[in-house]
Order: structure tokens, then C-alpha cells, then sequence
């Protein structure tokens, strides 16, 4: 085993000696160096192909002066190989600070021979550019040599400490916000009636006023009899219609703020609660029973198959934190930290990891085939997705009236890469949100909405882009050039 100083002039410059070691790793790189500039991420640009080997990797600290913006640049860059360790709560230092990870430790591996530079240099220009006054050990030898192996043993524990990166948040699905209420029924017979017509929501129960203020939009969605008894998600609407609320009216049996029944003079169709299903019918609402009274304006036809949610969906990431003790304090330094640092004299360490996104999404307002959609969607991404949870109080959910919040953007089905077919957008997303997309196959293509008509249009494999051939052959079939967005392809 060799060991050398570098450098007796501590001016001396580290670059062309890291250059050195990281270009020799070519089974693999593994480095723990506390903090990584724009200056960092640039000299370990040209050592991407030693990075991305099966076992190399970087663990790098969050804090200042770290740029986790280029940081996360080279994390896509080399997919899996970057990580960086956050700082937890504890310990404390008084007038200090946090812990941190705080090692400067650069391995290199060939077959039969490996690299090891130990010293205090980060991966900052200051560092590695002799503006600093750094020191360090450069040692070479055989990978089975006990100081390599210790020091691949206090890299990996680095990174199992550390989170992926990059460190960024991915975007909730896509789509509008709204404010509609949607109501499913049954009906023996479709309303003959030309727009505009109206409708009058009859409720036996108050528990349900809050889903029906006005003013709101509205679609309804009729169904063949029987059709709703295991709930609408599961049947297909026989009609379906828009419109707006633009009444409520509560009764004399309203249990908080009785009033009268609304008398509205012109023709009305009604929807009352048949006790298994809301029945929609051209007959006015019952005389008695009802409490609660809402007047809907139908303007026209709907669209059979929007996705409604009743909230927003949100990405949320819960960090994964342990604390452990991790021994005794010298009695003379226990001042020093914080009271909560050091009970009973012992020294208590916070592990910080960042937890894996998740989609939180309300699952029960889709049908089985939107929610299979959205799914394949969080699938390719590689984003669970989770149920959100409600906390209305008191507020009930109506099995058959939904006051929808947020109107999903549908991609279509998204097939995995290794398949021939795949969403342009969603390899888009991708790099929205900072992963590395997946590679078509040869001969792939992506499902593109051209004038709202389907194209399945070939791809390059390497860049996932509509082959030009494909996009000249369409422009001259509609006689007009077109252009290629993150929506597909759409025409100019």
C-alpha cells in the first residue's frame, strides 16, 4: 500500500489529483463529502460514466453551502448514485449548530486496485482550487486492504443515513379546479323536454345542505333502473347533462332554519330519494318529507366520462426520523449542548431521511377505470398513491351527490416503456418532476390528440420525440405544418 501527503504547500491545487483518482475507478466511484457546489457538480461532470457504475455513489450534506440545485442536476444525470444527508433536530451545539455529515472521503476501484483520498477538501472551487489551505492522504492498494475496506464500509453508512436524490417534490396529477355539484339517479324515462329545463333535488335529511349551496355548476347523470344498487362507480350513465344550482330552499321541518316550501311556477322535473337510489321523474316533489329543496337549471348535454374529485389531489413526502443515543458525553463538554441533546448525560442523535412522495388522491370519486388510469399514471412515475382522508366533522358524504373541487385531466391508459405504446405527456412529466423517463422501445409510439382526434405516431427511442418522418407525412396529409408540445402534438 502507497500513501502520500498532499500537499506540503497547502496552496496547492486538488483538482488534477481528484481528476486523477475518480478517472481510475473504473469498476466504480464512492465519495462522502460534506458539502458540493456548482463547482463541485462541474468537476464531477466528468467523471459521469465512472458515477453511474453499479456501485459507485455521492453523499453530500443539505446544508450551506451546498447547491442542491445542481445537485439535483446531477442526480438525474446519474439516476440512483446521488444521495444527500439532511441535518435532524439533534444534538445541538449552543451557538452552533446541528450535526452534520461531514466526511471528505473519495474512493476509486479498478479490478486489483483501488484509490483512497482522505483530507479536509469539499468539492467546492475554494477547495479545489488551492484558494483554501487544505491538506490531505492519498492512499492506493489492493480493494481487500483493511483501510479501503473500512473506508467503503463509513461511505456506505453515509448513505444509509442519506436520502435519493434529487431532492425535489413531484406535481399532484393534473387538472382544473371547479365547483360543481354532480348528482347520479335513476329514472324510468328520459326527459323530453329541450333545454333549458329544470329539476327540482329534494332531500329528506339536512345533513347534506352543505353540498348543495348555490351558486355552483352542476351535471346530472341518469341512469337505467337498478343501475345505481352497488353505487354509480361501477354503472354507466344512460344521459347525461350540465347545468347550474341556483336555489336552495329549506322546509318547515328543516331542523335549524325551518322555512317554507319554494313554490317555483314553471314545468319542473323532480329527484327524490326512492329509499335504495335518488329517482329522477316528471312529477313535482312530494308534499311532505322533504327538508331540504334545490332548484337546477339543465342547459344542454355533458359528457358522460369527466373525472370529478371532491379535493384537489396533493403530493405528500413524510420524512422518515429515529432518534438514537449514541453514548456518553464527556462530562467537561456537556454544557455545550442543548438540555434536550444530552438526558442523563448521554448523547441523543436525530436521523433524518426524506420519505418517498406520495399521491393523496380521494380514489372512491373515480370510477374503476379512471382510477386504473391514474394509477398506471402514478405507476410509470413511480409514485404510490394513497387515500386521502377526510375531516369534515359532522359532514356527511352523500352516496350519490358529490360537490367536486378538482377535475382530472385524463391521460389515457399509460403503458410501461417496455411496451409499444406510451403517453408522449407523461414522458414529459418526467422531467417536470426531475426523474430520469423511461426509454421507448424501438419502434415505439406515443398516443398523441391531434385536432381531438388519436394518432399513434413512431418515436425515437433515444429521445422519445415524434420521428420527423411521421410529422412530415401528417402535415402533408392536412396540408399545414404542425409542431411537437409537452401535449402531444398539436397544429400550428
Amino acid at each position: 500500500m502507497d500513501v502520500t501527503f498532499v500537499d506540503e504547500h497547502p496552496h496547492q491545487k486538488a483538482r488534477p489529483f481528484l481528476d486523477d483518482v475518480l478517472s481510475k475507478g473504473t469498476e466504480r466511484i464512492m465519495i462522502a463529502c460534506a458539502f458540493c457546489t456548482g463547482a463541485g457538480v462541474a468537476l464531477l461532470q466528468r467523471h459521469l460514466a465512472q458515477l453511474r457504475r453499479p456501485g459507485s455513489c455521492l453523499v453530500v450534506s443539505s446544508e450551506p453551502p451546498t447547491d442542491m440545485l445542481a445537485v439535483n442536476e446531477l442526480a438525474k444525470a446519474a439516476p440512483d448514485r446521488v444521495w444527500v444527508h439532511s441535518t435532524g433536530r439533534l444534538p445541538q451545539e449552543k451557538k452552533v449548530g446541528g450535526a452534520l455529515m461531514h466526511s471528505k472521503v473519495f474512493y476509486a476501484e479498478a479490478p486489483e486496485k483501488c484509490w483512497l483520498w482522505v483530507g479536509s477538501h469539499n468539492l467546492t472551487a475554494r477547495a479545489t482550487e488551492g484558494a483554501n489551505l487544505e491538506a490531505a492522504l492519498m492512499l492506493s492498494g489492493h480493494p481487500n486492504e483493511a483501510p479501503f475496506v473500512a473506508a467503503r464500509a463509513h461511505i456506505q453508512a453515509c448513505r444509509q443515513e442519506s436520502s435519493r436524490a434529487p431532492i425535489e417534490v413531484p406535481p399532484p396529477p393534473e387538472g382544473d379546479s371547479v365547483d360543481i355539484v354532480i348528482v347520479h339517479a335513476e329514472t324510468a324515462v328520459l326527459p323530453t323536454a329541450a333545454p333549458v329545463w329544470h329539476a327540482q333535488l329534494g332531500l329528506a335529511s339536512a345533513e347534506y345542505d352543505w353540498l348543495l349551496k348555490p351558486p355552483a355548476d352542476v351535471r346530472l347523470h341518469l341512469y337505467h333502473p337498478g343501475a345505481l344498487k352497488s353505487g354509480w362507480q361501477t354503472a354507466t350513465p344512460w344521459a347525461s347533462y350540465q347545468g347550474t344550482l341556483t336555489g336552495l330552499n329549506f322546509t318547515e321541518i328543516h331542523p335549524t332554519d325551518p322555512g317554507g316550501p319554494a313554490q317555483w311556477d314553471s314545468r319542473y322535473y323532480s329527484i327524490t330519494d326512492n329509499g335504495t337510489a335518488l329517482w329522477f321523474a316528471e312529477k313535482p316533489l312530494p308534499s311532505v318529507g322533504i327538508v331540504t329543496q334545490a332548484l337546477i337549471n339543465i342547459q344542454g348535454s355533458a359528457e358522460p366520462d369527466e373525472a370529478f374529485l371532491s379535493a384537489r389531489p396533493k403530493t405528500e413526502t413524510r420524512d422518515d426520523v429515529r432518534d438514537f443515543v449514541l453514548g456518553e458525553v464527556d462530562p467537561d463538554l456537556i454544557r455545550f449542548f442543548t438540555r434536550e441533546s444530552v438526558p442523563d448525560g448521554k448523547l441523543v442523535y436525530e436521523l433524518r431521511r426524506r420519505g418517498d412522495p406520495n399521491w393523496i388522491v380521494p380514489l372512491e370519486d373515480l370510477r374503476p377505470r379512471d382510477r386504473r388510469m391514474l394509477e398506471s399514471e402514478a405507476d410509470v412515475m413511480h409514485i404510490p398513491m394513497k387515500q386521502m382522508q377526510f375531516e369534515d366533522g359532522e359532514r356527511r358524504r352523500h352516496p350519490l351527490i358529490m360537490r367536486a373541487k378538482f377535475r382530472w385531466r385524463k391521460r389515457g391508459v399509460v403503458r410501461r416503456a417496455d411496451r409499444k405504446q406510451f403517453d408522449l405527456r407523461v414522458w414529459h412529466r418526467f422531467l417536470a418532476c426531475g426523474r430520469r423517463p423511461p426509454t421507448p422501445d424501438p419502434g415505439a409510439q406515443a398516443l398523441c390528440k391531434i385536432d381531438r382526434r388519436a394518432f399513434m405516431i413512431p418515436v425515437h427511442s433515444a429521445t422519445a420525440q415524434p420521428a420527423p418522418s411521421a410529422l412530415r407525412d401528417y402535415a402533408c396529409s392536412r396540408r399545414g405544418p404542425i409542431s411537437v408540445d409537452p401535449s402531444g402534438v398539436s397544429p400550428r
